[in-house]
């Protein structure tokens, strides 16, 4: 856990610094925004923690809170 926690700490400090201009900006990963490839991330790593608790997660669901944030 200490592993994944790490990781979530640098995700947060790399998205918290993003300005806010930059959201729609292109990434190495065609047609992806730096939004996209954020909601991604997030949303991969909801879906991966609700599932090492042992509970099923909806997706869809889980993408559509991201997305709202």
């Amino acid at each position: 856990m200490e592993v994944l926690e790490r990781a979530q700490a640098g995700v947060v400090r790399l998205l918290g610094g993003v300005d806010a201009g930059r959201w729609s900006a292109p990434t190495p990963c065609e047609g992806w925004s730096v939004a996209d490839l954020a909601r991604h991330l997030v949303t991969a790593e909801r879906a991966f923690t609700t599932a090492l608790g042992g509970t099923a997660y909806d997706l869809a669901a889980i993408d559509a809170e991201v997305r709202r944030l």
